[in-house]
């Protein structure tokens, strides 16, 4: 990691067999399957912290080994990005979905896709190097597994959690219990990959690993799972009490198939045009500012 860090920090277009030759040494035939798994692992946490950000002080929010923000009573709705001018919240992307228009934001689903694409790349790379290192058991190798088996985990528990605070948030809108299955099923696939997490990270680290005083900031994976739990069961315990308060039949139906296209909009996602600021050359004092923007030939662009 400093290796690769220094180097690019020094000079951003520095040589890759500079830190290549490391890998080498390390891993041997595996070097380029760990290299490209550290790769799409070290993208995970970034994209975690800049769509989704309970907090932006780094000694109160540990998504290494999250704290769960419950969904039902809508705390992780309603958690913003640290650049909300380019992502959306779950709440504002659920009422985009009622009520319309779309902002061109970056939704919550989107972000899901993202982080579940960047899952998926690590566990290829990272069976593919398996394949390759001799011995297996070697500890270097060990090393890197297990935390980029971490990563990839992390990536996929929000993946989910984010796909079931859409769903919940539709819920929540529209009252229609086939959003509401759906909600629990990817907060269940969550808590799966939870549990995953703990049994992998299992006695490689401390029972109570400390980032800091207060109880988000210490302990292990193990710890997080009941809040997990507990908020999931909350959200169970919705469908089994609260099916009164569904909507009728024919807006049931409307409700799954606007998730759906959701989804599949976020799978595929139409193409952006590359813009270009244009800044003025000059101002006057007191005067209104007009900033220009240069948009890709070939789009109609209606609002920015």
């Amino acid at each position: 990691t400093y290796r690769l860090w220094g180097r690019l920090l020094y000079n951003p277009n520095a040589d890759a067999d500079s830190w290549g030759r490391f890998l080498r040494a390390q891993f041997g035939r595996a070097a380029r399957d760990c290299e490209a798994a550290l790769a799409q692992a070290s993208r995970v946490l970034p994209l975690v912290t800049t769509a989704h950000l309970p907090s932006a002080s780094n000694n109160s929010y540990w998504p290494e080994i999250y704290s769960n923000l419950p969904i039902v009573g809508g705390r992780f709705a309603a958690v913003n990005a640290i650049d909300p001018g380019l992502f959306s919240s779950i709440n504002e992307f659920a009422d985009e979905l009622v009520k319309g228009p779309r902002s061109g934001k970056y939704s919550p689903l989107e972000v899901a896709h993202w982080l579940e694409t960047l899952a998926a790349g690590v566990e290829a790379h990272l069976a593919k190097a398996r394949s390759l290192i001799a011995p297996p058991g070697d500890s270097a190798f060990r090393r890197l597994a297990i935390d980029v088996s971490i990563q990839s985990g992390i990536g996929s528990f929000f993946a989910q959690k984010l796909r079931a605070g859409v769903a919940y948030a539709l819920y929540e809108r529209l009252k229609a219990r086939p959003v509401l299955a759906r909600a629990m099923s990817y907060y269940r696939a969550a808590r799966d990959t939870w549990e995953k997490l703990v049994s992998t990270t299992g006695s490689a680290y401390q029972n109570d690993l400390t980032y800091g005083r207060t109880p988000p900031l210490r302990g292990h994976w193990a710890d997080r799972l009941p809040e997990i739990e507990e908020d999931l069961a909350a959200l169970e315990k919705k469908w089994r009490e609260e099916p009164a308060t569904t909507a009728p039949a024919e807006r049931e139906e409307p409700a799954a198939a606007l998730l759906a296209t959701a989804l599949a909009a976020a799978a595929t996602p139409a193409p952006r045009p590359r813009c270009k600021h244009l800044p003025p050359a000059s101002f006057r004092r007191g005067e209104p500012v007009v900033i220009g923007l240069a948009i890709e030939a070939g789009y109609h662009v209606t609002r920015v």
